[in-house]
Order: C-alpha cells, then structure tokens, then sequence
C-alpha cells in the first residue's frame, strides 16, 4: 500500500470514532429535550440532509483538496458549537453544518473523493482489495475505541463528549494537509457514456433496497431499540457495541481473503446473507443476552460485503467517472436509509421487532437480486 492510502485510511478512522460515539449517544442525548419517535425524525433528518449534501458536494467547481478542507473544517467547527453551547437547536444546526448522519455509518461527502483517491493510488487488483480492507478495517477500530470510551465514562458529560469530537474533527483536517487528493476530470451527465450510466443507475437501485432496510437498522436505532426495551444504560449500549464492532472489524480483515478465492460478488452475496438471517433472529427471544448474541452473530459477517463492494465499484466504474458515480451511489444509498428511522421510530412503541424482521428479509431480497443479476462478473 502507498503511504498515501494510510493516510486517507487514518482520515475516515478518525471521522468514524465521531459518527460511531455520535451515533450511540445521540438517543441518550437528545432523551433530555424530546421523546423517543422525535429521535427517530431527527436521525431521519440527518440522513436526508447528509444525503443532499453528498449529492450538491461533487458539483462544486473546485479543487478536491479544497473540497476536503472545507467539509472537515466544517465538523469541526459544528462539534465545537456544541461543546460551547450545549442546546438542542445547536445541536440541529451542527448536523446540518457538519453533514452529519446519525446512521453510525460513514457515508460521507469525503468517502467519494477518498475512494477515487485510493483507487488511483492502488492499481494492481490485489493492492486495491487490501487497501480498501485497510481503510474499512481502521474505520471498524475507531468504532472499537468510540464504544469503549463510552462504556469506561459511565458519569458521561456530553460537554467533554463534544469537546473530544472536536479535536478528533481537527485532526481530520490535520491529516488531510498530508494528503495529495488528485483531481478527477470534471464530466457532465450528458458526457457519461451509456454503459456507464446504466450500470451506475443498476448498482444504485439495488444497493437503495439494502440501505432502505439499513437505515432500520442504524446504530441509533439499534442503540435506542436496547434503551426502550431493555432499558440499558449509556455505559452498557458502550459495553453492546464494543463487542459488535470488534467482531465487525475482526471480519474486515477476512474479506479479501475469501473474495480472492470465491470473488467479489459472491463474497458480497454469502455474507451478507448470513448476517441478515441472524439480524431476523436479534428480536426473536426477549432477553437481553440471547439478542446480543445474535447480534454479534450478525456483525461476524454483515460488513465482509462492504470492501469486495468498494473494491467492486472502483474496478467496473471507469476512473474518469469514478468521483460522480461513487457520488451517486453514496447518495443513493444515504438516501434510501432516510425513511428507515422515521419507520422505527413510529413502530417503536408498537411492536419493536419490526425493525430487525423486516429490515432482515429487505435485505435478503437484495442479496437474491444482486446476485442473480451480477454473478456473471469475475473479479
């Protein structure tokens, strides 16, 4: 790997340690001003917002550096607000300022240009697969490290909280001084050739049904669906998600081996199938051992898909369109999650299951489809 794709790897490890503790303590938060189905319509709205924003950002006619600078400065600045003020509409702005999605995924407006930096840095197919395995797999451990935070400060102050994402926020923009993002050549949709659009509009159909069902199953609706039915605390949803992000980032690290023998679309295709049968499962019997443990069943293998994924994009896409397509598909994907937390939060009080049940068979759905349309492609 080229120190350059360490770099950009350490870039989103620090941006998730922030939407990964942002993501858990949100629902505990914001308990403080409104009840549990305005969560949901706030986690809702971070999605959409993030999404409009990933959407608008690659139309900007400026440099990438630039682009980077701005949008990791801006995190900062919103973490930093709310460290000063402390109030629930500040905490509405910084979501907005910072396009921060409360999903506890990294779907950023930086992941594109990321991605187009390190495929145009790793070349050699095998180079590619490790290297985006590197960057999900530091993603993962910054998710370690976010939960075991959380569950150690049991006496949480969320003043300290915002204070400590803010100067995570700053080491971002610190590391993106050390990056060299090189410019993709700016083309227009009338300029994308045909093939290219219809696999792009393909890919985004598709993974839109697998994010639909994500964002029913986000970390905040996870982390607020323990809270309601299990009544945990802050420090033990710390302790849940400590062991779903270890098993999650053990698994990162497997992907490329087994898509180096079986290949990228039936890596992506197994997995996740398998993880979405445990996720049906998580709701099944009420007791608060038995769902963390099909939860962490799910996490051994729900992730593995998402570098052969990465991989995959980044290798049929031309790199000319690799910037607006990956732009495309992240806003696809970010905005088909935008009804899932409105949907939970809703049936919340309701029949909580709901969530797991049909966010599980959703998925599964995609995982047929997906694989009987691609599973021609040998990579």
């Amino acid at each position: 790997m080229k120190i350059q794709s360490y770099f950009i790897s350490l870039s989103k490890a620090s941006r998730s340690f922030i939407l990964s503790l942002l993501a858990v303590i949100t629902p505990f938060y914001l308990a403080r001003f409104v009840n549990v189905f305005d969560v949901g319509i706030i986690v809702l709205f971070s999605i959409a917002f993030s999404t409009l924003i990933i959407y608008v950002f690659p139309v900007l006619n400026i440099k990438n550096w630039i682009k980077m600078y701005i949008i990791s400065a801006a995190l900062a600045i919103a973490l930093l607000l709310n460290f000063i003020f402390m109030n629930f509409y500040v905490f509405i702005f910084s979501l907005m300022l910072g396009s921060i999605s409360l999903s506890g995924r990294d779907i950023s407006p930086n992941q594109p240009i990321e991605q187009y930096a390190m495929a145009y840095y790793e070349t050699d197919i095998k180079n590619k697969r490790i290297a985006f395995s590197i960057y999900n797999f530091f993603s993962y451990s910054a998710s370690i490290i976010a939960s075991i935070f959380l569950f150690l400060y049991v006496n949480i102050d969320y003043r300290t909280v915002f204070l400590i994402l803010a100067l995570v926020a700053l080491a971002q923009f610190i590391l993106y001084l050390f990056i060299k993002f090189p410019q993709h050549k700016r083309v227009k949709g009338k300029d994308i050739p045909p093939e290219t659009k219809k696999r792009v509009f393909s890919l985004s159909y598709l993974f839109s049904m697998d994010a639909l069902a994500g964002g029913m199953v986000t970390v905040s609706m996870i982390s607020l669906y323990f809270k309601y039915v299990y009544h945990v605390s802050l420090s033990t949803a710390g302790l849940i998600f400590i062991g779903v992000n270890v098993i999650t980032t053990l698994s990162i690290l497997i992907s490329p081996i087994i898509s180096s023998k079986i290949g990228l679309i039936r890596t992506m295709v197994y997995t996740h199938s398998i993880s979405n049968i445990f996720l049906m499962l998580v709701p099944v019997v009420h007791f608060l051992a038995i769902s963390e443990i099909f939860l962490f069943l799910r996490q051994s293998t729900s992730q593995m898909d998402v570098p052969a994924r990465d991989t995959l994009i980044n290798t049929i896409i031309d790199e000319d369109y690799r910037v607006n397509s990956n732009s495309v598909i992240s806003a696809v994907r970010n905005g088909s999650q935008i009804p899932g937390p409105g949907i939970v939060g809703a049936m919340m009080t309701v029949f909580p299951p709901f969530m797991f049940l049909a966010g599980g068979a959703l998925k599964l759905s995609y995982d047929i489809i997906f694989f009987v349309k691609y599973r021609k492609i040998k990579i």
